[in-house]
């Protein structure tokens, strides 16, 4: 090291600094490898049952798609292929999922390096999603398909990035072949679920006010041919799709807007403040001489990133701004600052850049931590209460005789009947969905209920004395009806 170059200084430790980025993701990994996964409460079980071969499998999925008020059928075609693959082995479909999301995330931090040509922005842009807990849970639910939207969107980008850069830079042609390419990963994208269409409207956005401040021609026409092509698509999904499961879904209810805008404040915002901070503070102190001038390239990417996280936000609004829901923003926010900041920290002295770099990475590695032991735990304890369900003869008894159980979420209801019913051989008739506990005690044939504290904040109290925990642990408690 070279105590007189800060710039040499800075150099040797971007080699480093990826190094620490990946740490967080090589914990979970090892995590899988020593095993212990099963499958999740959500569609895995669904999925893993379905009958016949890869191609019966996804023509069965089809037909259930727009009826059911949804369209996403890459995402059906992929989990009709790898639950049919990793059928017998849970642990080895987390390993493969481990390794889809590295490949998202890696893309994604090589196109921040690429059009901001620092070697500073793809561990920037790591760390800052690693930073986000819901990146997580691409990770730790295997039947969650926003991280194939976030993968083939940055396929897509990168192909048109190789059509577009030539007539960005220099007034040159566009190149046929990567836009075509770059059409069909959009396209990809839009159909791992609904939502995509704002990364649609971003393209076609970001394309628009480049076109507007840089003046290039031949970019004006595709923003505004995606721009139109996205909010023809939100009419279909909103006139000819919304229904059944997506039937909640109003983009006028302002309630649920404005509930989802809290949310998103203290969720989101929260885990995004800490680099806000960064940024505005970079900005501020990093004098601008020392800074690579921003082409049109740069420009375009920041504004696609930038206006796809809005678009995606807009659209959670009226559904949900956490959750699994919110894994694009994680890496949409990365992106944006990873593009907005590379230079100015490589221009940082190397005490400011240790102290970046440190904190960055302990940020990271505590979320990562966070995040592995919920899911860890939840599984250790889910895994637990289903040996219980299946093992209790006074339970199994009196769900002979037809006790109803019910409990405060969808998922757990359904999903932990199934797997207590395949793994163990059992006949139990799915739990009731029950959210309000006054209808539990309206109902005198309920027995059980199976209550999971992170699926709701319901005031148990008014269960009283008559209900008494027969399984406990640190995300299920079964209630039973003592009179």
């Amino acid at each position: 090291m070279d105590k007189d170059d800060p710039k040499k200084f800075n150099i040797s430790s971007a080699q480093v600094w990826p190094i620490l980025a990946f740490i967080p993701l090589i914990v979970i990994l090892v995590s899988f490898i020593l095993g212990g996964w099963s499958w999740g409460l959500m569609d895995d079980y669904k999925f893993m049952n379905i009958p016949g071969n890869i191609l019966q499998r996804i023509m069965s999925v089809f037909p259930t798609s727009i009826s059911t008020g949804r369209v996403v059928p890459v995402y059906y075609v992929h989990a009709a292929i790898f639950y049919k693959i990793f059928a017998y082995s849970p642990t080895a479909f987390y390993i493969f999922r481990w390794v889809e999301c590295v490949f998202a995330l890696g893309l994604w931090a090589l196109l921040a390096s690429r059009v901001t040509r620092s070697q500073f922005a793809a561990p920037l842009f790591l760390l800052v999603a690693l930073s986000f807990y819901k990146t997580y849970d691409a990770v730790f639910f295997l039947s969650t398909n926003e991280i194939l939207g976030v993968l083939f969107f940055g396929l897509s980008a990168t192909f048109f990035l190789n059509a577009f850069e030539q007539r960005l830079e220099n007034g040159g042609r566009v190149r046929k072949w990567p836009f075509l390419f770059g059409i069909f990963f959009l396209l990809l994208a839009v159909g791992c679920k609904e939502p995509f269409f704002a990364v649609m409207a971003a393209l076609g956005g970001g394309s628009i006010v480049v076109s507007f401040i840089h003046r290039k021609k031949g970019l004006m026409g595709f923003g505004i041919a995606s721009l139109l092509t996205a909010i023809g698509y939100a009419i279909f999904l909103r006139v000819l799709v919304v229904k059944d499961y997506s039937a909640t879904y109003a983009s006028i209810n302002f309630n649920v807007i404005g509930q989802n805008i809290l949310v998103w404040v203290r969720n989101d915002l929260a885990y995004h403040t800490p680099w806000i901070l960064l940024a505005a503070i970079l900005m501020i102190f990093v004098k601008s001489s020392s800074l690579k001038r921003w082409t049109a390239t740069r420009l375009w990417m920041f504004m696609v990133g930038s206006i796809a996280y809005i678009a995606y936000v807009l659209i959670l609004l009226p559904w949900s701004t956490w959750g699994h829901y919110a894994t694009p923003l994680g890496i949409f926010f990365a992106f944006t600052i990873a593009v907005l900041l590379a230079d100015r920290v490589e221009a940082l002295r190397p005490a400011h850049f240790i102290a970046l770099a440190v904190g960055s990475f302990v940020f990271a590695l505590v979320v990562s931590a966070s995040a592995l032991r919920f899911h860890s735990v939840y599984q250790y304890d889910t895994a637990n209460l289903m040996k219980w369900l299946a093992t209790n003869s006074l339970f199994e008894h009196e769900m002979a005789l037809g006790a109803v159980v019910r409990g405060n979420a969808w998922e757990p209801c359904e999903t932990i009947v199934a797997q207590v019913n395949g793994i163990y051989g059992k006949g139990y008739k799915n739990f009731v969905f029950t959210p309000n506990v006054r209808e539990i005690l309206a109902d005198p044939r309920t027995r059980y209920y199976l209550w999971g504290p992170k699926w709701g904040d319901q005031d148990l109290s008014r269960l009283g004395e008559m209900w008494t925990p027969m399984f406990v642990s640190d995300h299920w408690v079964l209630f039973r009806r003592m009179n």
